[in-house]
C-alpha cells in the first residue's frame, strides 16, 4: 500500500519495516546466529522472501508469512518455510508477478546462474526441484564478477532484469620491420 518500507540493517543483519508516515520501525526477521539478507515482499503482501547466510559459501532461501504492521513481530523462525536446501550459495530471491515462483541467483552448479523455484499457491512451500532459467557458464558473460551489492534481480510479467559483466579480449599478431631480416 506504499506505507511500509522493507529494509535490511543492523548487526547481525536483520530485516525490518519502516512505517513511512510515522517513521517508526519494527524488526520483521532476525536469526540469533546468522545474518538475514535481501528481503522481498510478495505481490499480494502476505509473504516475505529472504535468505540466511549459514556459512561463507552456504545460504538458504526462506519465505515466511508476513502479518503486516499490526501483528506481533519479529516473525518466529518456526514459521519460516525453507525453499532451497542450504547446500550452496543463493542470492536475491525475487517473486514472480503472480507470487507462485521465486527467482534467484545460485552457485549450485559452480557458476552464478539464474534459477526459479515453483511455489505452492497456498503454503508457498517449494514444489519440485529448482530449475535453471539461464546458465552463465562462460567467462565472457557472467554474474560471477558482479559485486554482490550490485547483483540484483527485478522480475516483471514479461522480463527479468539483472546485471552481468562482459569480458572480452583480443590477441594481436604484428610483425616488426626488423623481423623479416
Amino acid at each position: 500500500d506504499g506505507k511500509l518500507l522493507l529494509f535490511q540493517g543492523g548487526q547481525p543483519r536483520r530485516l525490518g519495516i519502516l512505517d513511512v508516515d510515522s517513521r517508526t520501525r519494527k524488526e520483521v526477521i532476525r536469526h540469533p546466529q546468522f545474518s538475514v539478507f535481501s528481503g522481498s515482499i510478495s505481490p499480494d503482501g502476505r509473504w516475505v522472501a529472504f535468505f540466511v547466510r549459514v556459512q561463507p559459501n552456504r545460504s538458504r532461501i526462506y519465505v515466511a508469512p508476513f502479518p503486516g504492521w499490526s501483528a506481533s513481530l519479529p516473525i518466529p523462525e518456526a514459521s519460516w518455510v525453507p525453499i532451497t536446501s542450504g547446500e550452496g550459495e543463493v542470492d536475491k530471491p525475487r517473486w514472480s508477478p503472480d507470487g507462485n515462483t521465486l527467482y534467484f541467483a545460485s552457485l549450485q552448479d559452480g557458476f552464478f546462474c539464474l534459477w526459479a523455484q515453483r511455489l505452492d499457491p497456498r503454503t508457498r512451500g517449494a514444489v519440485g526441484a529448482p530449475s535453471a532459467v539461464h546458465h552463465f557458464h562462460q567467462a565472457r558473460l557472467s554474474m560471477m564478477n558482479v559485486r554482490q551489492d550490485f547483483r540484483e534481480i527485478s522480475v516483471a510479467r514479461d522480463k527479468i532484469v539483472f546485471a552481468l559483466t562482459e569480458r572480452t579480449g583480443n590477441i594481436w599478431l604484428a610483425r616488426s620491420e626488423n623481423a623479416s631480416r
